[in-house]
């Protein structure tokens, strides 16, 4: 049985957290909080008492980043679609999957290694992919202080590393893949790795030499360099581009709404409330995944799963 973490937002919508789920398995990398006061109160999900759009969202930046927004997509989506809407923000990647396949959970915004990872269990259907300063890729990135001589990922041998989540392709497979491509052991490369949760954690954590460096996400990277947040950082190196994390539906939902999300979800940056939502989290629109758009990021996962 899942727990919740519950708060009560404006004009219907919920920001809903996941607890982990007994029984997975617990990492081999420390977790850390950097900044506890992000933590909100338990509550018992409560019913709902009209039809609801339930819109999961892996964790790739904290909630106190992500709430408004977010919460203002999933009911500009449930209002597109004729029904109130439920925005599942999830404590870790795995916990979103986990919903999806239990179908407690109509649509998700997955992060690209959490999407493959899921592909990989059970039939799942991209339904859009946000478009970002005229693309659909992404790249993961190395960052260090700039007081930092390293050159390369492969010069931080013995120093602490921060990552974001096992299932994270820009803060977690990409760094591994470079890693074993090197004949090097992830599990023993780093001095001291840890998994924060979050992209704007693990900056954060560089930031404050918490760490020495971190692998993260540049969509995230670039939205908080704009905002003036990451004063002292430099990028040490940085990935091929890779396909943009997805909008996904599990195959097994009924295939009639699945297509009422995707046209929803195409036209959403018509709607005046929605497209201020997406220009403060830097996306344009929502369009049709390119063909092949995975195939780079297919072969870093498979590469860091061996």
């Amino acid at each position: 049985m899942l727990g919740f973490w519950i708060v009560n937002r404006p004009l219907g919508i919920l920001l809903v957290v996941a607890l982990v789920a007994p029984g997975c398995k617990r990492s081999r990398y420390e977790v850390v909080e950097v900044d506890p006061r992000e933590r909100v109160p338990t509550a018992n999900l409560p019913p709902s008492p009209r039809p609801v759009l339930r819109f999961g969202l892996a964790a790739m930046i904290s909630p106190r980043e992500t709430a408004s927004d977010y919460a203002t997509l999933a009911r500009e989506l449930g209002a597109a679609i004729g029904t109130g809407a439920e925005l599942v923000h999830g404590k870790s990647y795995k916990e979103v999957n986990e919903l999806l396949v239990a179908a407690q959970l109509d649509a998700a915004f997955l992060c690209t290694g959490g999407y493959l990872e899921l592909a990989a269990r059970t039939p799942v259907e991209v339904l859009a992919v946000p478009q970002v300063d005229g693309k659909t890729t992404y790249r993961s990135l190395i960052i260090v202080r700039d007081r930092s001589e390293a050159r390369t990922l492969l010069d931080l041998r013995g120093r602490r590393f921060a990552f974001t989540d096992p299932l994270s392709l820009s803060g977690y497979l990409y760094p591994t893949s470079r890693l074993r491509a090197a004949g090097l052991a992830p599990e023993s490369f780093f001095g001291k790795a840890e998994l924060l949760g979050s992209h704007d954690r693990s900056i954060q954590a560089v930031r404050r030499d918490v760490v020495d460096a971190a692998a993260v996400d540049s969509l995230v990277f670039e939205r908080l360099r704009e905002a003036a947040q990451v004063p002292g950082l430099k990028i040490l190196e940085q990935s091929p581009e890779l396909g943009i994390p997805p909008i996904v539906a599990v195959a097994s939902h009924p295939p009639e709404k699945r297509a009422r999300y995707r046209a929803a979800l195409l036209r959403l940056h018509e709607r005046l409330s929605a497209r201020a939502a997406l220009s403060r989290i830097r996306i344009e629109r929502f369009v049709a995944p390119p063909a092949g758009l995975y195939a780079g990021a297919e072969a870093i996962w498979r590469q860091a799963r061996r």
